[in-house]
């Protein structure tokens, strides 16, 4: 299934939006759900924070994804 283009060149993720790694990631295993805390640059930029078990919300892992890697390696839940 893929996610419709915004004219802004975002995938209409919002701030708050849950998401699920589809597959391995810097260090991130596929299948992690994570969730999406920030949105910039008008849609192109995402800050995801990736809950890994066994680690608390302080140790929780962040990445800054451009729309296109949003695309590919994350679905909305």
């Amino acid at each position: 299934m893929m996610k419709r283009r915004q004219a802004d060149g975002g995938v209409g993720m919002k701030v708050g939006q849950k998401v699920q790694l589809l597959a391995e990631f810097s260090g991130v295993p596929a299948g992690t759900v994570g969730k999406v805390v920030e949105v910039e640059a008008g849609g192109s930029l995402y800050l995801v924070e990736w809950m890994l078990p066994g680690r608390d919300a302080r140790q929780a892992i962040r990445h800054l994804l451009t729309a296109e890697e949003v695309q590919k390696l994350v679905r909305p839940l």
